[in-house]
């Protein structure tokens, strides 16, 4: 079974969105990828109504947490997504190569995992690349969201900020405690294309630890294509 048959799309919740770099080639080769990544990356999720509520860019690959306002929204922001920086990075670079692995990896998650999900994503620098703070890194959320870089106008913070301040979100930063074992549980979710956290079948939203409780509504549970 393929990935994209696997994965599991729940409007309206939080995502864990992934990509590796295709045979572990640098996707980024310089400061001008980035900039062009998160300027698709905004113009995709606008035109799908797909809202960004934190990223992380590194040589290895992406990591996203994405909202989706509908079913399709998801894959059809991915799809141009990876379709229109391949395109650049290939006139760029003066290539012509795959840049991104077959398909990305998704998981919803439960709210519970949310902001759990969220530090994770932007602690894969000090992981990955030794870095001593998550906001040094330039191409990811973090830096914004601690003041100390300006945010994208596409970030949405909204919802994180009725329950963070910048302090409080950098000391989660600094240590989170458990990563090892919320990143086993992760990558189980996305592997099988489940929630993180167990959401999955259930007809509708479970009470969340920290963000407010949506308007009840029908979730539907799919299959995503793309």
């Amino acid at each position: 079974m393929s990935r994209s048959s696997q994965r599991v799309t729940l409007p309206g919740l939080p995502h864990y969105v992934t990509h590796s770099a295709h045979l572990e080639e640098p996707a980024f080769r310089e400061p001008t990828d980035f900039r062009v990544f998160l300027h698709l990356l905004g113009e995709s999720c606008a035109q799908q109504r797909v809202r960004i509520w934190g990223y992380e860019l590194s040589g290895h690959g992406y990591s996203l947490v994405l909202v989706p306002g509908q079913v399709e929204s998801l894959g059809a922001a991915l799809s141009r997504l990876d379709t229109e920086y391949t395109c650049y990075y290939n006139l760029r670079h003066m290539v012509r190569r795959k840049v991104w692995d077959e398909s990305y990896q998704s998981a919803p998650m439960c709210w519970s995992k949310v902001w759990d999900a969220l530090v994770y994503a932007e602690r894969d620098p000090v992981r990955n690349e030794k870095l001593g703070v998550a906001w040094a890194h330039p191409w990811s959320s973090a830096a914004a969201r601690v003041g100390r870089a300006t945010a994208p106008a596409w970030l949405d913070g909204e919802e994180w900020s009725r329950y963070w301040n910048q302090s409080q979100w950098m000391r989660r930063l600094q240590w989170f405690e458990g990563e090892a074992e919320f990143g086993q549980e992760l990558n189980a979710a996305l592997e099988s294309g489940t929630a993180v956290g167990g959401l999955v079948n259930l007809p509708e939203v479970l009470p969340r630890k920290g963000p407010r409780k949506a308007a009840s509504r029908g979730i539907s549970v799919v299959a995503a294509a793309g």
